[in-house]
């Protein structure tokens, strides 16, 4: 987790220079955004998403693909 924390603090430091970069960030972003709205693996046991979070999901998606 120490790792995880010091990528996320490089992540907000270091602007984005290429697509690369900023797929990876979005990637990161996604992960963590999911794993927190969404914690349990049952989807059955998550609540639905409510319009933002769709929104929020889907751009960071539209986002990886533009860039991969």
């Amino acid at each position: 987790m120490e790792l995880y924390g010091e990528v996320w603090d490089r992540a907000l430091a270091e602007p984005s220079v290429t697509h690369a970069d900023l797929n990876a960030k979005a990637r990161l972003c996604l992960q963590d955004y999911l794993s927190h709205t969404f914690p349990f693996k049952d989807p059955a046991q998550n609540r639905a998403p409510d319009g933002l979070e769709s929104m929020v999901i889907t751009v960071l998606r539209e986002v990886i693909k533009l860039c991969a």
